[in-house]
């Protein structure tokens, strides 16, 4: 079955046809999609892209043991592939005007000449609306216990527009797959003010950012890649930032065309592995486990997933991070009493979470040098467009004990801070399955921590 999608700037929706985006069409699958990748990217460039990689799945979802069965579900998800921001923009025209004011081009970059910058600015891409129309389907699918039309996910969303489209698209799909009407799902939109707490956005913690090490790896990795571009460009005099500029060029254009942009013929595979480690610098020593003020931006969010884990409003009453108050104290806008929440936000707040969840193991990072192959963190993997961590409580045996397991990208993650032990794990000492009760402890004093923590974000 396919249907027919109109892609709008309002936010208003009033049928499962109408998906956020600008005034065209799309025909999607309402059948689980492949999430493997575009074809307009080589997969070598998809898995070096770091975080304006489109959506893949990292691994293929396991079913929880036949003891268990899951009865609750979260899901926190980024929103799908978008244009470049206000920012990356500038500096992607910047680099275009030094190469075509140079005074020679080489034939390989000949285009140039007769080249138009086209791109748009922040918006959802139509590949970013089918993203997240198909994680709806896909949750509506893998879930089909939790979902019906009369118990259907509860859905928040951070203010920015391509995070409150994807929201709207998600339930796009979602409504598709089980026959409702789209109005059926309205999900609740959190103010990204500066002076509103949104557990769903990154912007409480000025004192977090720490950009050397990955200014360093550019250094080190990017003079190469920079002085090959400006022997085919006489007298362009590109600098390492119009380098990388051109790399997310080659990325972002072919996302939006749905082709193979022709500045992606400018660099090969080592510069895609070098240029993935910028962005694996990046979020692990600003936003994760690399950076101790990392965690604090997510904490908020933790508290609200163990309230609606354990149904005990003590965890966000007792936050004193990011947790609105006024929105988790109202069972309309934080209730707990659904089987399946979904949540939309940003690839760095996601990462903080992630931080302060203690997922996914990794190592140190080296702040300069060849990166380590495989890599313990890698970005391109863990949060490309349209990323999804999905929190899983399951009852387990004739006792029913209550059980966690956390996927990320259809990768089911190793739970590194669960105590073994049968009382624990169960299942075999199986590493990805930890019981509801010490997962809860394992992260308690970072919780108890909240206020010390956001504290230091401010000072």
């Amino acid at each position: 079955m396919e249907i027919t999608f109109i892609l709008l700037s309002s936010l208003v929706l009033s049928s499962v046809e109408a998906v956020q985006l600008g005034q065209q069409q799309i025909h999607l699958s309402l059948s689980p999609a492949d999430d493997s990748g575009p074809s307009s990217l080589p997969d070598w460039i998809v898995r070096h892209a770091g975080p304006i990689a489109p959506f893949h799945q990292i691994g293929s979802y396991e079913p929880p043991p036949t003891s268990c069965k899951v009865v609750q579900v979260n899901q926190l998800q980024r929103h799908g592939s978008r244009y470049p921001t206000a920012k990356v923009n500038k500096r992607i025209q910047r680099a275009i005007r030094k190469l075509q004011q140079a005074s020679h081009l080489h034939e390989s970059i000949s285009f140039l000449t007769k080249y138009q910058y086209r791109l748009g600015e922040d918006s959802l891409l139509p590949l970013g609306a089918s993203e997240s129309f198909n994680a709806g389907v896909q949750l509506a699918s893998r879930y089909p216990h939790l979902v019906d039309p009369q118990h259907l996910p509860f859905i928040r969303a951070s203010s920015s527009q391509r995070v409150v489209h994807s929201a709207h698209n998600f339930s796009s799909g979602f409504a598709a797959h089980i026959g409702i009407p789209l109005h059926s799902i309205k999900p609740i939109v959190i103010s990204e003010d500066h002076h509103s707490n949104n557990t769903l956005d990154n912007n409480s913690c000025p004192n977090r950012k720490s950009n050397r090490k990955k200014k360093q790896w550019l250094k080190t990795f990017g003079a190469k890649i920079t002085d090959r571009l400006n022997s085919l460009a006489v007298n362009a005099g590109l600098d390492n930032k119009d380098t990388l500029a051109l790399m997310q060029l080659c990325i972002f254009e072919s996302l939006a065309e749905a082709k193979l942009s022709n500045f992606c013929q400018l660099f090969d595979h080592a510069d895609w592995s070098d240029y993935s480690y910028y962005y694996d610098l990046d979020k692990y020593y600003n936003h994760g486990q690399g950076n101790p003020l990392g965690q604090a931006e997510g904490l908020g969010y933790v508290a609200e997933l163990f309230t609606r884990l354990t149904g005990d409003t003590k965890w966000v009453e007792q936050d004193q991070s990011k947790v609105n108050q006024t929105l988790d104290r109202s069972w309309v806008t934080f209730p707990l009493d659904r089987s399946s929440y979904v949540d939309f936000s940003h690839d760095n707040q996601m990462i903080s979470i992630l931080a302060a969840l203690g997922l996914p193991a990794t190592q140190t990072l080296p702040e300069t040098g060849a990166p380590s192959s495989p890599k313990s963190w890698d970005v391109s993997k863990w949060m490309p467009f349209g990323s999804r961590l999905t929190v899983e409580k399951m009852a387990c045996g004739p006792r029913q004990n209550e059980f966690v397991r956390f996927i990320l990208n259809d990768m089911v993650l190793n739970i590194t801070s669960c105590k073994s032990g049968h009382d624990y794990r169960a299942f075999n000492e199986d590493p990805t399955i930890c019981q509801l009760s010490h997962f809860l402890e394992s992260r308690t004093g970072l919780l108890e921590q909240s206020k010390n923590l956001h504290e230091q974000c401010s000072i």
